[in-house]
């Protein structure tokens, strides 16, 4: 992100990405948890964490990586981390 935009928000931002989605999907998540088959659900997560890589990857390697694309990336790996 420093290279991105060296604003500190913008640093920051990149930190609060990554832990919103603690907060917003903690209790839904162990709720699913509890419902869904694990098997299944660590696949889905597994896939959703490849494809977002996968498009942070060549974003970055085409030079279209932007402050705000690397926030919602950041965003969207994480939540499937959590």
């Amino acid at each position: 992100m420093t290279s991105l935009a060296p604003s500190p928000v913008m640093v920051s931002l990149v930190q609060a990405a990554a832990m919103l989605p603690v907060f917003l999907f903690a209790l839904p998540g162990g709720a699913l948890a509890d419902i869904l088959d694990r098997r299944r659900t660590l696949v889905a997560a597994q896939l959703w964490i490849a494809a977002a890589g996968l498009l942070l990857a060549a974003l970055a390697a085409l030079g279209l990586l932007g402050p705000w694309g690397l926030l919602a990336l950041t965003f969207a790996i994480e939540r499937a981390l959590r």
